[in-house]
C-alpha cells in the first residue's frame, strides 16, 4: 500500500491531472480517460493500465479482468460525488488518515466494470 507521503503526492497528482483534463480541448481525451501526458509522476509511478475521470474523481486502474477493475480511487475535494460500496463498488478501503491533505481522499477500490 501507500505511505503518507505517497498518498499526499497522489492526491496532488490527481488534482493536477483533473485540472489538465478539465482545461483540455477534448481532442486529447477519449471519453473519460485521461491522456498519459496528464498523469504526472505520482500517478505514472504506479504503472496504471488507465486513469479516468469518475464524476470529478480520479480512478487509477491497476488491474482489470474484464468484469472488474481494481486500483486507487482519489476522491477530490471539488467533487460532489462521494464513492460508497453498493451497486458499482465492491470494495472501497479508505487509505487516507486524519490530518492528511484536505484536497482529496485516497481509497483502494474494486468495482464492477460499467
Amino acid at each position: 500500500m501507500l505511505n503518507k507521503t505517497e498518498r499526499e503526492e497522489l492526491v496532488g497528482g490527481a488534482n493536477r491531472a483533473w485540472q489538465k483534463y478539465a482545461k483540455s480541448d477534448g481532442k486529447k481525451a477519449k471519453g473519460n480517460d485521461l491522456p498519459k501526458e496528464f498523469w504526472g509522476e505520482a500517478i505514472e509511478r504506479l504503472k496504471p493500465l488507465r486513469v479516468y475521470n469518475d464524476r470529478v474523481n480520479i480512478a487509477i486502474v491497476l488491474r482489470d479482468d474484464g468484469k472488474t477493475e481494481e486500483g486507487f480511487y482519489v476522491s477530490l475535494a471539488i467533487s460532489s460525488y462521494a464513492p460508497r460500496v453498493g451497486d458499482r463498488f465492491l470494495r472501497l478501503d479508505k487509505l487516507s488518515e486524519p490530518g492528511e491533505t484536505p484536497f482529496g481522499v485516497v481509497y483502494h477500490y474494486k468495482a464492477k466494470k460499467e
